[in-house]
């Protein structure tokens, strides 16, 4: 009982602004200044609404402490029910993407040109390291890491974990029935998970001046 009524709330704080937001996909999305980032954000956003609510708990843009290049890191989407977490990394990237998960470098082609980008495998694997550090010793089994492409055409890639449809992504996470948590443990995670989703607006400036402090290090 306890755990529904956490779901309850916490479908209020951290879904109400998901719902909310997808209200505006269909009325904003033709406009220039919308960016291909929060249309793809959007694109995950409508997908996990088809999550079952009674199960499952999802947050969005949570920022958390790093043991990284910067001190704090934002995670696009962490989902948390009794099945396990699932931590989803959104890209905005378009055309058709090459994502080899032992490369240090994917490659994305438009048309004729050829851009390289760091591998976001990588990248996913600094915020699963983040929610184990805070979610300390209830952790049970390995956070499961996915890699989504909602604007791309294409994905090609040699692993189970990066998808151009982020539909084939609540697949996935609908595939996980085993119990790995008990009420007692899906509480203590989602209070702990609320706590640092309520500290996400004072973060938030922090962590971009970390980033844009350690991208000007890196290109001097």
């Amino acid at each position: 009982m306890e755990l529904l009524v956490i779901i309850f709330f916490l479908s209020v704080f951290v879904l109400a602004p998901i719902i909310g937001g997808i209200a505006l996909f269909a009325s904003i999305a033709h406009r220039p200044q919308f960016t291909k980032s929060k249309l793809a954000e959007l694109k995950v956003n409508e997908a996990l609404r088809k999550i079952d609510l009674k199960s499952y708990v999802v947050f969005e843009n949570v920022i958390l402490p790093s043991t990284g290049n910067t001190a704090h890191t934002e995670i696009d989407h962490i989902v948390v029910s009794p099945y396990g977490i699932f931590c989803i990394e959104t890209k905005s990237h378009s055309g058709s993407i090459y994502a080899y998960e032992k490369n240090k470098s994917w490659v994305q082609y438009l048309g004729n040109q050829r851009y390289t980008f760091h591998n976001a495998c990588r990248q996913n694997y600094k915020h699963i390291k983040a929610i184990e550090a805070l979610v300390g010793t209830i952790l049970k089994a390995p956070v499961h890491s996915f890699v989504v492409f909602p604007n791309a055409h294409k994905v090609v890639t040699d692993g189970k974990s990066v998808y151009a449809n982020v539909n084939t992504v609540v697949e996935r996470i609908h595939q996980h029935q085993r119990p790995v948590y008990n009420i007692d443990e899906c509480t203590r995670i989602l209070r702990s998970l609320a706590y640092a989703s309520s500290k996400k607006e004072s973060l938030s400036y922090i962590h971009i001046e970390e980033v844009q402090s350690y991208l000007a290090n890196t290109s001097s």
